[in-house]
């Protein structure tokens, strides 16, 4: 039951060494926009870390374009992930997929089904909101 919780609460340590991993970004960068310091938007209370959205949505707003716009908040997200994975220590793995990413000390293989599960549940409830949506009162 033990070995159960610990995995369960991300304690289990993985099988595989710990890799080389990206580094997590310090400097986030959209096109022609001032580049933002998800450093220095970032504090680390109780050594994890913590962004300040509202500073990300004010760098946001002074980019012209919506495209611009939706990649730049996906790569202060995943700056975010990456950071947390670093404080989580280095048997914590960033994986993403299309639509989801997760930080876990889940083995490549269990990670990629994580994954595929996340998105297929995703892609399940917007299929139901869309149905909910279009049912008439």
């Amino acid at each position: 039951m033990k070995r159960l919780l610990d995995w369960l609460c991300g304690n289990a340590r993985s099988t595989q060494e710990p890799q080389i991993r990206e580094a997590a970004p310090s400097i986030i960068t959209a096109g022609d926009a001032a580049p933002f310091n998800l450093q220095e938007n970032m504090p680390t209370p109780n050594g994890f870390p913590l962004v300040d959205w509202h500073a990300v949505e004010d760098w946001i707003s002074g980019i012209q374009s919506a495209d611009l716009q939706a990649q730049a908040w996906s790569e202060c997200e995943r700056g975010w992930l990456l950071h947390l994975r670093d404080a989580l220590g280095p048997y914590y793995r960033y994986d993403e997929s299309p639509k989801s990413a997760i930080v876990s000390s889940l083995d490549p293989p269990l990670a990629r089904k994580t994954l595929g599960f996340i998105d297929r549940t995703l892609k399940r409830i917007l299929l139901v909101m869309e149905a909910l949506a279009s049912v008439q009162p």
